[in-house]
C-alpha cells in the first residue's frame, strides 16, 4: 500500500511521460494483460488510456488490473489511469518513506 507521499511522488514522475497502452471496446484480454505486465516489469510506472467506448467500465478495469497484475493505482484522471508496481530486484524509483 502506497502512502500519500509516495503517491504524490509517483504522480509527479508520471507527468513526465505519455500513455503507452490503450484499452478499447474489447476491454482486457490475455495479450493486453501480458503487455501491461511486461511494461510494469520494465518501467514500474505506466499510464494506460481507456478509449471512450470503455469509459463506463473504468472501475472494473482498475479492479481487474490491480488484482491480476498485483499493482497499485496511483491516479485516475479522466480516461487515463496510472499504475505502479515496484521491481524489488532493480527498482527504478526510490520511493519516499
Amino acid at each position: 500500500m502506497l502512502t500519500k507521499e509516495q503517491v504524490k511522488f509517483l504522480r509527479k514522475e508520471a507527468q513526465k511521460f505519455d500513455s503507452h497502452y490503450q484499452i478499447g471496446k474489447n476491454l482486457i484480454g490475455p495479450n493486453q494483460i501480458e503487455l501491461i505486465d511486461n511494461g510494469l516489469r520494465a518501467r514500474e510506472l505506466i499510464k494506460i488510456t481507456i478509449q471512450k467506448s470503455a469509459v463506463d467500465e473504468i472501475p472494473k478495469i482498475i479492479e481487474h488490473l490491480t488484482l491480476v497484475l498485483n499493482c497499485e493505482l496511483v491516479e485516475k484522471r479522466g480516461h487515463v489511469i496510472t499504475l505502479f508496481r515496484q521491481n524489488l530486484l532493480n527498482p527504478r524509483y526510490k520511493l519516499p518513506k
